[in-house]
């Protein structure tokens, strides 16, 4: 099983996280670090 969760999607940014049990993917990271770690 796995999950997505969208963390920003527009003209500033896109970006999602995929995860399973034993991984995490960060997608299409167009936002700063500083606003990723905001939103997990």
């Amino acid at each position: 099983m796995f999950f997505v969760t969208i963390l920003g999607s527009g003209s500033a940014g896109n970006c999602a996280l995929v995860e399973t049990a034993q991984t995490r993917l960060l997608i299409d990271g167009g936002l700063s670090a500083r606003q990723i770690g905001a939103r997990l």
